[in-house]
């Protein structure tokens, strides 16, 4: 998710297969302007692939939503802290990566 001159965050993605997963695959690249202010928020799937207690999954919409609402002030704890009351297990089903670059 890239966040830019206050604008709704924009998803970054290209149509490509799992990273390793193919070991002959050719990956799609793509760019985009970067200005100063802005950030950028790298995740895997497991931030947001979350089964909620009622039986539904927490979307990538919901969790991009989640982020945007945050802003500056998003903390991995904060995060964490949010997706362990959402989800009905008491460990997380896959994995949780998630990196923040902020461009000064």
């Amino acid at each position: 998710l890239l966040f830019s001159g206050g604008r709704p965050p924009d998803c970054l993605r290209t149509p490509n297969p799992l990273v390793g997963g193919i070991p002959s695959a050719r990956y799609a690249g793509a760019t985009t302007s970067i200005g100063q202010g802005d950030r950028l928020v790298v995740f895997s799937d497991g931030c947001y692939e979350i089964t909620r207690k009622d039986g539904s999954l927490w979307t990538l919409d919901a969790f991009s939503a989640y982020v945007a609402d945050k802003g500056k002030s998003l903390g991995l704890d904060d995060l964490i802290r949010h997706t362990r009351g959402l989800s009905a297990s008491d460990s997380y089903e896959d994995d949780f990566s998630i990196l923040e670059v902020r461009f000064s």
